[in-house]
C-alpha cells in the first residue's frame, strides 16, 4: 500500500520515516495485531512489519530507520514474502529484534541479497548510512555477476541506474 506507480511507470515509495516510539503501556496493542496502529492516538504511525529493531528499543528514527524499511521492501519483492515473521506482534516485534531475517530462496541473485541484508543489519550503524548509498550499490550491482557485486566500469557510469529508473 506504501509504494505508488506513477504514469510513466517510475516507483514511489511513501510514508517512509513516519515510525515513532511507543510507550510500555501501549505493547499490549502490539501484541494484538500486525496492522498499523492509529495515529489517532499520538502513539505511533507505520508499519510493525517495516519498523527497524532501534524504533523498538526506544531510538529516534533516522534515515538509516528508513533503509531498514527499504530493506523490509526488497526482501519482500525478491523473494514474495516478509524478512520476519510472526503470530503475534509481539512475536514479530521479537523477530526483528533477535533474529536473522527468513532464508534467501536460491533463485535471488547474490547482489540482490548482498544489498539487502546490509539494509536488514540490526545495528544502524552496520546499514547504508542514507538512500544516496543504498542507490550507489544498485548502480554498481547493475553489472553484477551471479557470484556478487562488480563494481562497474566507468565508462558504464553515464548509463542510468535501476534505481534512477525506478524513482
Amino acid at each position: 500500500a506504501n509504494i505508488v506507480v506513477t504514469p510513466d511507470l517510475r516507483a514511489k515509495v511513501l510514508d517512509f520515516g513516519l515510525a515513532r516510539r511507543v510507550p510500555a503501556d501501549a505493547l499490549k496493542d502490539l501484541s494484538e495485531s500486525r496492522q498499523s496502529i492509529s495515529d489517532e492516538s499520538g502513539l505511533l504511525a507505520g508499519t510493525l512489519a517495516c519498523m527497524a529493531p532501534e524504533l523498538f528499543r526506544g531510538a529516534p528514527p533516522d534515515a538509516r530507520s528508513d533503509i531498514w524499511s527499504l530493506g523490509v521492501l526488497l526482501y519482500e519483492m525478491a523473494t514474495g514474502t516478509p524478512p520476519f515473521k510472526g503470530a503475534t506482534g509481539f512475536e514479530l516485534s521479537g523477530a526483528i529484534l533477535h533474529q536473522p531475517p527468513a532464508p534467501w530462496p536460491d533463485r535471488v541473485p547474490q547482489w540482490i541479497r548482498t544489498i539487502a541484508r546490509r539494509c536488514l543489519e540490526k545495528h544502524p550503524g552496520e546499514r547504508y548510512a542514507d538512500a544516496e548509498d543504498v542507490r550507489r550499490a544498485f548502480d554498481d550491482a547493475s553489472f553484477a555477476g551471479p557470484t556478487g557485486i562488480v563494481p562497474r566500469p566507468a565508462a558504464a557510469a553515464a548509463r542510468p541506474s535501476f534505481l534512477s529508473r525506478c524513482w
